[in-house]
């Protein structure tokens, strides 16, 4: 079965979502083999090999040839779980993007000092980007061309939710007196985001130590 027109891949990839947040339009998953599987366990092999993949080589360079030859198999063997790298790379971001603007909506929307809850999402998005740095790679060195693909459309939606979460929050946090109220929330926000995701391109734990994230960087 297939989702709405919002995106022609039969599947979603990771937790079992039953709503897209974008529309909240309801998703199947039947067909999908239960986790735990060898064919569950096969389809996890490819993305991990797929996400290396489109890292080194970038979305436009990278085939399904390269992704089968990461896993170590034939290349058709790769069509059985995935019709196209199209299809491979929608299935990680996006996951990427849905947790990303879950985890966003929980911390945002707490009540308190608009001060503590901006440190600490400043503070959990560092922690997710170095926590999924090849995805993060991915995006910031494709976005242009990935978002241009008809079924990537998620893509900028998502990040215009996740930009009005935190305008939102940084706008609270001026209000409240904690930051200069020349300040402007959507430049603000744009400068955080772009230093932490550039993070994924150099941040490696040998180099940094053992230190917290709040404490390095």
């Amino acid at each position: 079965p297939r989702p709405h027109r919002a995106y022609t891949s039969p599947i979603l990839s990771g937790r079992w979502v039953g709503m897209c947040a974008h529309g909240g339009e309801a998703v199947s998953r039947a067909g999908r083999p239960p986790l735990g599987d060898p064919a569950s366990d096969r389809r996890q092999k490819i993305r991990q090999a797929a996400v290396g993949v489109f890292a080194e080589k970038g979305y436009r360079a990278a085939t399904m040839r390269d992704i089968a030859h990461a896993v170590g198999a034939q290349p058709g063997s790769l069509y059985h779980h995935f019709r196209s790298k199209e299809e491979l790379l929608w299935d990680l971001l996006h996951e990427y993007y849905q947790d990303g603007l879950r985890e966003t909506r929980e911390r945002v929307r707490r009540t308190g000092s608009a001060r503590v809850l901006l440190r600490d999402s400043c503070e959990a998005l560092v922690r997710y980007v170095l926590a999924r740095p090849v995805e993060t790679r991915i995006i910031f060195n494709d976005y242009r061309v990935i978002r241009e693909l008809p079924d990537f459309q998620f893509m900028v939606r998502d990040a215009q939710e996740i930009e009005r979460l935190w305008t939102t929050l940084i706008e609270r946090a001026i209000a409240e007196g904690h930051a200069p109220e020349s300040l402007d929330p959507v430049v603000a926000y744009r400068a955080l985001s772009g230093a932490v995701f550039s993070a994924a391109r150099w941040y490696t734990p040998n180099e940094i130590g053992r230190a917290s994230c709040r404490e390095r960087v």
